[in-house]
């Protein structure tokens, strides 16, 4: 029964994931819609810091899983990331790391790890031009 469970647990994140990502990128491509950053997110290209990151919990024998994404302005910075890409995986582990079990799960988890890393990595490398860490997948188990 357990190893049912994952898998559709897995597809629902995914499916949201896709819908989110839809509705708040491609289907209003005619307005200039911006976000609350004031950004326009015509102008944003993404950066994947490698693969998702696994990463035990404070207090607890549970594990994370999550994948990241980072929106950025401005001119394409892909080899800078790239050279740091070491630094963004700390900044992104370390922040993981600091919450317990309990502060995960709760409603506005995702939104406030995203928040978090996005003020770490700004302020380890100096990167203004990120806009957002954007979470992509999360799983604790």
């Amino acid at each position: 029964m357990k190893k049912k469970i994952v898998p559709i647990i897995i597809v629902v994140i995914v499916v949201a994931a896709a819908f989110f990502v839809y509705f708040n990128f491609f289907a209003n491509k005619d307005e200039t819609d911006q976000g609350a950053t004031g950004t326009n997110y015509e102008e944003i290209y993404y950066y994947v810091p490698g693969e998702y990151f696994v990463t035990n919990i404070v207090d607890s024998t549970a594990l994370c899983k999550t994948s990241t994404s980072l929106a950025l302005s401005g001119k394409d910075q892909t080899t800078f990331l790239e050279t740091n890409v070491a630094v963004i995986r700390n900044e992104i582990v370390k922040v993981l790391r600091s919450h317990n079990e309990e502060d995960l799960r709760t409603p506005g988890a995702i939104d406030q790890l995203e928040q978090e890393m996005t003020a770490a990595i700004q302020a380890e490398l100096q990167l203004t031009d990120l806009v957002q860490v954007f979470i992509s997948d999360f799983v604790i188990q």
